[in-house]
């Protein structure tokens, strides 16, 4: 009790306006807060004075993107992107099984397995639109996927 009397003496003496002019007149007989605005201010007070009693207690404001405290850098180059996404989008697995080839003439007919498929395939051929045959050199078949354009090998074994 002592504390609230000696407040309310200091406010009383510090020589400012009654507290009942800054609260507004119905201020004792109703809850309602009332504010004011700039263009009802006092002669001589203006927004910029009210403004810049709160000047030291304003943030700056934030220009441009904060930085990571704990250092690790996480900009991305263009290469390290591309990248990334042909890491994303991987060729998959081989869906072909060698059964078999035949030399005619000079070109080779392979024969494939592809689940219950049989294909006989030639370089050049393509197969499902998705992959193409781009060489058969025994012992090996250099096959092409379209979508990634990633070539990958098929051991079609020793030629006799």
């Amino acid at each position: 009790m002592a504390c609230t009397l000696a407040a309310t003496a200091w406010v009383s003496s510090n020589g400012s306006q009654p507290a009942e002019t800054l609260l507004g007149p119905n201020h004792a007989h109703s809850p309602e807060i009332k504010t004011t605005r700039p263009s009802q201010l006092e002669p001589g007070v203006t927004e910029l004075t009210v403004s810049s009693a709160f000047g030291g207690l304003e943030r700056t404001q934030i220009t441009s993107e904060p930085h990571d405290l704990f250092g690790i850098d996480h900009r991305v180059s263009d290469q390290e992107k591309a990248q990334a996404q042909l890491t994303a989008q991987q060729m998959p697995p081989m869906p072909f099984i060698y059964a078999g080839k035949l030399m005619e003439g000079d070109q080779y007919t392979v024969f494939l397995i592809e689940g219950e498929r049989n294909l006989a395939v030639h370089s050049g051929d393509v197969i499902d639109q998705v992959w193409r045959v781009k060489s058969i050199h025994p012992p090996q078949m250099l096959l092409s996927y379209l979508p990634l354009k990633v070539d990958a090998t098929l051991d079609i074994g020793e030629s006799n």
